[in-house]
């Protein structure tokens, strides 16, 4: 009998556990970038590559608010320099630059200024599969902002706009303190030698 307490008890805290993570990740899958709720790779309502989903009016409103040249301009000087406040952006800054990022890569696609074979259209389909999102409350993100920073380097010589570019991008620390500023340079870097700021997005 005691056998059988002890099995249900058991039972009884993994059920929690697991609805406190079910829950949590959830949680985690919405937010608020643009004041659109569930705008995150990993939401149910984000729908990337459709026409209608949190994705679709993130990246309506993302391609307005970026539509002119000089605030482009702006935004790669800030990335480069690995500000900590990037110029004009929300406060979800990776959410952003995930969609910045994500749109010039799906325009790449396209136009092939992605890299081709091999490029970054293979670090989109990893965007979209959420491989760079968290989803419980004891990840920090902070393997997932590394896998997302090295996805990005090693294929940056496929589109580097200058060799000054790759020694800056190749020369990025990996570390935990560092991977920020890592990230806001290499993206910058990239959005630049895919021409973000003289076409958009």
């Amino acid at each position: 009998m005691l056998f059988v307490f002890r099995s249900l008890n058991h039972l009884f805290v993994t059920l929690v556990i697991c609805f406190r993570i079910i829950f949590s990740c959830h949680a985690l899958s919405v937010n608020m970038l643009y004041g659109v709720q569930g705008s995150k790779w990993s939401s149910p309502k984000w729908n990337w590559g459709y026409a209608m989903g949190s994705g679709h009016d993130c990246a309506m409103i993302c391609r307005n608010k970026w539509s002119d040249i000089q605030s482009r301009k702006e935004l790669i000087q800030s990335l480069i320099r690995g500000d900590e406040n990037i110029y004009d952006f929300d406060p979800e800054w990776l959410d952003e630059l995930k969609l910045i990022l994500g749109l010039c890569w799906q325009r790449g696609r396209r136009d092939g200024s992605d890299g081709g074979i091999g490029g970054y259209s293979e670090v989109l389909d990893n965007l979209s599969g959420c491989q760079y999102e968290t989803f419980v409350p004891c990840d920090d993100g902070v393997a997932s902002k590394r896998n997302f920073l090295n996805d990005m380097r090693k294929r940056f010589k496929l589109i580097a706009k200058s060799q000054e570019y790759i020694g800056l991008v190749m020369d990025l620390s990996e570390e935990e303190d560092d991977l920020d500023i890592s990230v806001k340079i290499c993206s910058g870097a990239v959005l630049d030698s895919m021409n973000f700021i003289e076409w958009g997005i």
